[in-house]
């Protein structure tokens, strides 16, 4: 599996994207390379956060290539860049290191922005 391919589904990790019916687009998406970093912006409430991170995480160890050993992941993605993960069940494998999540703006409760009518009156 590419890498390009990987990244997408890692930067696709949010489920949460919403489209807006407004004239005026929505800000971009926010960035996060961990939990305690999206925590830690405050740009979020905590618990968009963590829900976020935790559909991330899912859709990332579902999609996210899988191998048997440590050593064919790092052949691909590179020495460091893989980590082990472990289900319920007690098997065990190897996926690329999550890079990160992001969350559409339009989910941030604090968005002060206000959307003015041009009706006329």
């Amino acid at each position: 599996m590419k890498r390009s391919r990987v990244a997408k589904l890692i930067l696709m990790g949010s489920g949460t994207f919403l489209l807006a019916g407004c004239s005026d687009p929505s800000p971009p998406p926010s960035n996060f390379s961990t939990l305690d970093q999206c925590l830690q912006s405050k740009q979020f409430p905590e618990e968009v956060c963590k829900q976020s991170y935790e559909e991330a995480k899912a859709l990332y160890e579902k999609d996210a290539p899988h191998f048997g050993q440590a050593a064919s992941c790092e052949q691909q993605f590179g020495a460091g860049n893989c980590a082990p993960v472990r289900s319920s069940d007690g098997s065990s494998w190897f996926l690329p290191a999550m890079a990160g999540y992001m969350i559409a703006n339009a989910l941030n409760s604090n968005d002060s922005r206000q959307y003015n009518s041009n009706l006329g009156g």
